[in-house]
Formats: structure tokens, C-alpha cells, sequence
């Protein structure tokens, strides 16, 4: 399964990340079905219910994924047309890629999350301790974990960006082309 192509989104990244985002509501309804160990600060003050939580996951997943594919056709047409990209293109191109990719390799940390937020919840026997443990870990860390994750995204989708437009020995950047 190809994970991300060079010039952009597939369906099959699509249908993972929707899957990634349904496997993290299912495992925080199997955990908490009440909600009352969720500790999204959104769905904790709100004190939002399951069908907004669903129907908002729903909509933002999928408004995340329509602006990619979006700027991805543009950005694919602009090298295909062999039309120079200005260099707030490439950025803006590189930040809404990066968020997608952040997003994505979140839903995998939440899933791991979820799991250990079942053994610990549901006291199974040997893995109560690792989770207790897991847990303690994570929240030392969880604070840096996400600046580290936007800026692990941004040099991915800077590094497949770039080794497209080299791979096309297209020149990107002017100061004269406009949006």
C-alpha cells in the first residue's frame, strides 16, 4: 500500500486516514462510553455528545482531505502545465500537506492511546502496569509530542515535495507568478 505519492494524495491514503479516524471513535466509545474519562478539552468543556463528536469528526475529516486533494490538483496541474509555483505557493502547499500529515500520524498515537487507556480502564491483569507507566510517560512528554509531530510532518511533506519538483527538474520559485 502506498502511503503518500510524490504528487499527492491517493484514495488509498484517504481510506486509511477515515479508517484511522473511525478506529479512534470506536476505541474512546469502547473506553468511555459516557464520556466521563475523555480528556479532549473540546469535548470535556463542551460536554458535546456522541453525535456532535461523530458529525464534527466527520466533517473535519473530510474538509481536511477535500482542500488536500484540491491543492494537490492545483499544484499537480501547475508542474504538468510546466508553470512555475511562487515560493507562498510551495509554502502554503507545504503547511495544509503538513497538517494532513500531522493529523494522520496523531489518529495512529491516539489508537495506541486508546489501547492502553483499555488495559488500564478494564484492569487487564499485566498490562494495567505497562499502561500505568505508559501513561505517566506520556504525560511528561505529550506537551512537546505535539510541536514535535507538526514539525516532523512539515520536513515529510517538505522532503516529498521537494524531491518532486527535483525529480521533474522543474523550477518552482519566481518572484513574478501569482496565486
Amino acid at each position: 500500500m502506498q502511503i503518500f505519492r510524490l504528487n499527492g494524495i491517493t484514495i488509498k491514503v484517504s481510506i486509511l486516514y477515515l479508517c484511522l479516524v473511525s478506529l479512534d471513535l470506536l476505541g474512546t466509545y469502547i473506553n468511555t462510553p459516557d464520556l466521563k474519562h475523555e480528556h479532549n478539552f473540546l469535548i470535556k468543556n463542551l460536554e458535546l455528545s456522541w453525535f456532535t463528536i461523530i458529525i464534527s469528526a466527520l466533517i473535519c475529516s473530510g474538509l481536511l482531505l477535500y482542500i488536500n486533494i484540491i491543492i494537490d490538483k492545483y499544484y499537480t496541474e501547475r508542474l504538468n502545465l510546466n508553470k512555475k509555483l511562487t515560493t507562498i505557493q510551495i509554502i502554503l502547499f507545504v503547511f495544509l500537506r503538513s497538517v494532513l500529515c500531522a493529523h494522520f500520524f496523531y489518529s495512529c498515537f491516539l489508537i495506541i492511546n486508546n489501547g492502553f487507556a483499555f488495559f488500564y480502564i478494564y484492569e487487564i491483569n499485566y498490562f494495567k502496569e505497562i499502561a500505568y507507566y505508559y501513561f505517566l510517560y506520556i504525560g511528561f512528554v505529550l506537551p512537546y509530542y505535539y510541536i514535535a509531530l507538526q514539525l516532523f510532518a512539515f520536513i515529510i511533506s517538505s522532503f516529498f515535495i521537494c524531491n518532486n519538483v527535483k525529480s521533474k527538474n522543474r523550477c518552482f520559485c519566481t518572484a513574478s507568478s501569482s496565486l
